[in-house]
């Protein structure tokens, strides 16, 4: 992967708990880090469950790689927010392709 064809913008969010004040917490996306990556389309696919249509879109950003990123985060590109599935890291730990994915729903 060369490093020109990472175009685009990507932030990297976490979840942050704050206490609520009763004894429990809140949790938060909160933005965690903006990277340069290249992004592809992977899929979209539109699915039929208990009679509500579902999109599903999946895609894969390639960036730098940082062992601070890990599944449990979200990607926002172009607007919207994704799951990260899975990550991949190169053999030389140069780069990491993280595999994204978006549901949304009829009604959302």
């Amino acid at each position: 992967m060369m490093f020109s064809k990472m175009r685009e913008r990507i932030t990297i969010l976490r979840v942050e708990k704050a206490d609520d004040g009763y004894g429990g917490y809140n949790t938060n996306w909160q933005d965690y880090m903006t990277v340069w990556a290249a992004v592809k389309m992977i899929s979209g696919t539109e699915l039929f469950r208990v009679g509500a249509r579902l999109t599903v879109k999946r895609i894969e950003c390639t960036v730098r790689y940082r062992d601070v990123i890990d599944e449990t985060m979200k990607v926002r590109w172009r607007g919207e927010l994704y799951n990260i599935l899975s990550i991949i890291p190169d053999e030389r730990r140069n780069y990491m392709t993280l595999q994204c994915e978006k549901a949304v729903g009829e009604n959302e």
